[in-house]
């Protein structure tokens, strides 16, 4: 077998989730994720808030022996997004992780300003194509999509689907104003961020501000779903169409995953 960089065997940790997560929770970024898992994880084993263990922001949902995982994808405006995590000198860290397995796609320069960016043209985040990936392979376990800026308006639906009792309600954070705005920058950045993520603003436009997809109950889904064969067949498919990893990383890829499930 071929020698396996070491920065795509790093990969491996958010390919795999630990089998005592009970709810994992992603998001675009810049989508107020964070508090949000803080708090939740009050209640429920959750992915690392901090994202040590690299599923926050991952561009697919992964895949897990846990049938009974619950996942929840946060999405908001792309604008908003980008403005919010360029202020907080976040876009190098976080193009970083989005594009980790992306072999012809890098990573934003941490020199790089938010003007020189939306001059550019090119979504260097994969917003769209994380948000797809997430709706279209979320088809193992059941996800809620939840729109940010209507959080606060969905907590009903959101403790139900999580079944955290709506009592608990009352002390969920208080919606805070965002501090960069898309109004307070120059003419020449708005439209370059217009261009780049205008089609996708209408685009998200037409989805619900929260619904789940794949609400099938758990003890329904098939036994297939939970075994060797299955997942053997399901990561490969993944490897081969979303990640164009080289066939030597797969098949390390597969070592690990096996070895871990015995």
């Amino acid at each position: 077998m071929n020698k396996i960089p070491a920065d795509q065997k790093k990969n491996l940790t958010s390919l795999i989730i630990p089998k005592n997560i009970e709810i994992l929770i992603s998001s675009t970024g810049g989508v107020g994720t964070t508090f949000l898992m803080f708090h939740l994880n009050k209640y429920k084993k959750i992915n690392n808030p901090n994202d040590r263990d690299q599923f926050k922001h991952i561009i697919f949902p992964p895949l897990s022996h846990n049938k009974n995982i619950k996942y929840v994808y946060i999405f908001g405006n792309p604008i908003d997004s980008v403005i919010s995590l360029f202020g907080r000198n976040f876009h190098y860290y976080h193009s970083s992780k989005i594009v980790r397995f992306k072999n012809t796609v890098k990573p934003i320069p941490q020199d790089k300003t938010l003007e020189e960016y939306a001059s550019e043209g090119i979504d260097r985040f994969l917003f769209y194509e994380q948000f797809n990936n997430w709706l279209t392979l979320s088809k193992f376990y059941p996800t809620l999509f939840l729109r940010y800026e209507k959080i606060w308006e969905n907590l009903e639906t959101l403790y139900d689907y999580l079944e955290i009792p709506r009592e608990e309600i009352v002390s969920f954070p208080e919606k805070k104003e965002r501090k960069s705005k898309f109004s307070t920058l120059d003419k020449k950045t708005q439209t370059g961020l217009k261009n780049i993520y205008g089609e996708f603003e209408q685009y998200l436009a037409g989805f619900d501000d929260c619904f789940i997809v794949n609400k099938r109950k758990n003890s329904l889904v098939p036994g297939i779903f939970f075994n060797d064969s299955f997942y053997y067949t399901a990561r490969r498919v993944v490897a081969q169409t979303l990640l164009n990893i080289s066939p030597a990383f797969l098949n390390y890829l597969e070592n690990i995953y096996f070895s871990k499930r015995k």
